[in-house]
C-alpha cells in the first residue's frame, strides 16, 4: 500500500514537473491535482479490495 503511495507521489511529481517545463505554470498546477487524485483513488480501490 505504501509503495502505492510512493510511486505515485514520484509519477506526480515527474509529471508536474514535466509540464510546468513544456505547457506553463497553470498547467502544472492542473497535472498536480490530477496525479493526487489518481493516487487517492488508487489508494482508496486498493483499500477497498482487501
Amino acid at each position: 500500500m505504501e509503495l502505492i503511495l510512493a510511486l505515485g507521489a514520484i509519477l506526480t511529481l515527474a509529471l508536474v514537473w514535466a509540464t510546468v517545463k513544456f505547457v506553463g505554470r497553470g498547467a502544472g498546477m492542473a497535472a498536480l491535482l490530477l496525479g493526487i487524485v489518481v493516487t487517492a483513488l488508487l489508494y482508496v480501490q486498493l483499500g477497498l479490495d482487501r
